[in-house]
């Protein structure tokens, strides 16, 4: 399902603020559930606007702690395989390979 235009989440909340009606009216006349008109009228309360969160971030990888050493594993084995690489970083490091 595609979300609503951060327009029709506006003209959802300032139809209610308006006054003169209430939130089931606003729901039906804009053709949403209820408790989607609440939510938004919260959220408007709340944050002040109605502009989407940034979402996520990027995912940390196993490795990502590991940066250093496999630095300077790679400085000291410059001709290594991926393999022998593999083998040093998990004698050398609480980090194994698996073999596939």
């Amino acid at each position: 399902m595609k979300a609503y235009s951060i327009d029709l989440q506006e003209k959802i909340v300032n139809t209610y603020e308006k006054g003169g009606t209430s939130i089931r009216k606003v729901a039906v006349q804009f053709g949403v559930a209820k408790s989607y008109v609440q939510k938004l009228i919260q959220l408007h309360r709340v944050q002040g606007h109605l502009e989407p969160k940034k979402q996520g971030g990027a995912m940390k990888g196993r490795l990502d702690d590991f940066g250093r050493e496999l630095a300077e594993m790679v400085q000291i084995y410059p001709d290594a395989t991926l393999w022998e690489y593999c083998e040093y970083f998990g004698e050398n490091t609480t980090f194994g390979c698996v073999q596939v």
